[in-house]
């Protein structure tokens, strides 16, 4: 398992590497009563109040500061370095400003807090607890090395995270309850969230938003745990959701994509892909442009969409959840399938258990539907022109209008049940 946890995923850390390119700034433990104020916040109160502390300037590192809560403080342009000396029970209505964090540092319970142009270095870990929230990262920057996932590190939050114009490359980025992603530029990311290992039987799973963002490379985000995914108005080159789990929504909206892996298993709500160009990559390894297990969505909708129209391209695949060689009955997986004003050469939708399937204003070269039980099939106004596909598949009722024939028709649809077939245009024998 790549996944992180916070206390085991340290090997190799800590030690003198993270001090370099960090400036030599004056040590904390001699900034008189600021340094108190840390050390004892019960201190601070008696004297201070709830005034706002600011640390300028301060490298903080040489000192613990443990099971202690940090509130109202500001930090600008300091330091952090060092290895589970900062284990706090919670940090609260705080700012860190051009600040930079080398080492292994908790947080704890997170709740208003806001990092701004702030620089973590390779190979850091800096997290917080369960439960946290209005955590935020602004225009800071992790930039991690190498390509080995199971010796990167992990910053983000164990509850909320709101990332804004934010550049990581080769880490981790959490956030188990609420993730948040907008105008980011994120290079070889895994995406972090709870799950039953490390979070128990009552781990949240996961609202992600992403918008506005630029995904170079791997962005992985299984196997993650997510009530509900949007991902607007990005490009990606490499998506991978892979074994991922889903209990709602799926939204792809104005996205422009090279491959997409959307093999989850079941229980999801909606899958939806819209106004969106998918065009595959050029990797040797790549076999796909886009691969959606429609068995695990009560609904899929695929509208406005072009995929490559190169005949030589791999194949977009939306389908899935039947078995054609299970004899026993097999209740309806997915209650709607529609594909409108798709465009591709090569498209496949085979292996449906839907009880409707709608293909309409679509332009195919190649169309495969094979092995699917269907209730009711309808395809208009669609245009496949070199291969039709459908052996093995049955369908209760369909209806062609307005289908230009392929020039090759492999398998006839057969039919199940009674019911009226009404077709016009096509051959399907």
């Amino acid at each position: 398992m790549k996944r992180r946890t916070f206390l085991t995923k340290t090997s190799g850390l800590l030690g003198l590497p993270l001090l370099n390119g960090l400036s030599m700034k004056r040590n904390i433990k001699h900034f008189g009563k600021t340094f108190e104020y840390l050390k004892n916040p019960d201190l601070r109160t008696k004297e201070t109040g709830d005034a706002l502390l600011t640390v300028e300037g301060a490298e903080i590192s040489g000192t613990t500061f443990s099971r202690l809560v940090w509130r109202n403080i500001r930090f600008i342009n300091c330091d952090f370095v060092g290895g589970y000396e900062i284990d706090l029970d919670d940090l609260e209505q705080c700012v860190f400003e051009n600040c930079r964090f080398a080492g292994i540092i908790g947080w704890g319970t997170q709740s208003d807090v806001r990092f701004v142009r702030c620089e973590y270095k390779h190979p850091s870990i800096v997290l917080d607890s369960k439960g946290s929230t209005g955590v935020r990262f602004e225009q800071c920057t992790y930039i991690g090395q190498g390509y080995d996932r199971n010796h990167w590190g992990s910053f983000g939050s164990r509850g909320e995270a709101t990332f804004v114009g934010c550049t990581v490359k080769l880490t981790g980025l959490s956030g188990d309850q609420k993730l948040t992603l907008k105008d980011c530029n994120l290079a070889e990311v895994d995406i972090q969230t709870s799950g039953p290992g490390g979070g128990g039987p009552n781990f949240p799973y996961c609202e992600l938003s992403i918008e506005g963002c630029k995904l170079t490379g791997l962005t992985d985000l299984q196997p993650g745990y997510f009530t509900n995914i949007t991902i607007r108005d990005t490009s990606f080159e490499h998506l991978n959701l892979q074994n991922a789990t889903i209990k709602g929504d799926v939204l792809l909206e104005r996205v422009k994509g090279g491959f997409a892996r959307f093999s989850i298993y079941k229980g999801a709500q909606s899958f939806t892909l819209r106004d969106s160009t998918i065009l595959g990559n050029t990797d040797a390894d790549s076999d796909i442009q886009i691969t959606v297990y429609a068995g695990a969505f009560k609904r899929v909708l695929v509208e406005n969409v072009q995929f490559s129209e190169n005949t030589t391209s791999p194949w977009a695949g939306i389908g899935g959840g039947y078995k054609i060689d299970n004899q026993s009955p097999q209740p309806v997986m997915t209650e709607t399938v529609v594909f409108r004003n798709v465009k591709g050469a090569n498209f496949r939708s085979a292996g449906l258990n839907a009880g409707s399937v709608l293909i309409d204003r679509c332009q195919f070269a190649r169309l495969k539907m094979s092995d699917s039980k269907i209730n009711d099939l309808t395809i208009r106004n669609t245009s496949i022109s070199l291969l039709f596909d459908a052996h093995g598949t049955r369908v209760s009722g369909k209806q062609y209008n307005g289908l230009s024939a392929p020039k090759r028709i492999t398998g006839r649809i057969e039919n199940y049940e009674d019911s009226n077939v009404q077709r016009s245009g096509v051959n399907d024998s």
